[in-house]
């Protein structure tokens, strides 16, 4: 049973992902592989042996992915404001004491992008946060050591 939530959009994005994979690059890697290995000796083709790595690799991507896929289930986005911070929405925090303001969607563990603001809910920066109301102050840990934050607000994505 899947076990790991991910927002619609991952979720379908992790799908068309795999759907690629599948229709077009491991057929194209095939095709390719098939030619090397038509030159000859295997044995020292550089092209056949360069073919077969792209090919496993991509293999192993699409294996990654359907497992994702198949231990993750959709889960539809927030519509509604709320003051209290969870899965889907988008929170805003302050960290103390100097005030500087941050903000992050808390998506699934599959999806998360620090670089775009999106982090994993199972995150200690998420959990933190997570059923924490607007005003509360929240003390962090994280590998740069420990920090007080407040939850500013708590949007919908």
């Amino acid at each position: 049973m899947p076990d790991n939530p991910m927002t619609e959009a991952g979720f379908g994005r992790l799908q068309k992902k795999l759907d690629g994979i599948k229709a077009d690059l491991i057929p194209e890697l095939e095709r390719r592989l098939g030619e090397a290995r038509e030159k000859g000796d295997l044995s020292e083709n550089a092209e056949y042996d360069a073919a077969r790595e792209r090919l496993w690799e991509a293999e192993s991507q699409k294996a990654e992915l359907e497992a994702m896929i198949m231990n993750s289930f959709p889960v539809k986005l927030p519509d509604e404001p709320s003051n209290t911070a969870g899965f889907g929405y988008v929170i805003e925090v302050r960290r103390l004491p100097n005030g500087k303001a941050e903000r992050y969607h808390i998506v699934g563990v599959g999806e998360a992008d620090f670089s775009n603001g999106s982090i994993s809910f199972a995150s200690p920066f998420a959990q933190a946060f997570i059923n924490r109301n607007v005003g509360d102050r929240v003390m962090v840990e994280v590998p740069a050591g420990r920090f007080e934050y407040e939850l500013v607000a708590v949007r919908c994505p």
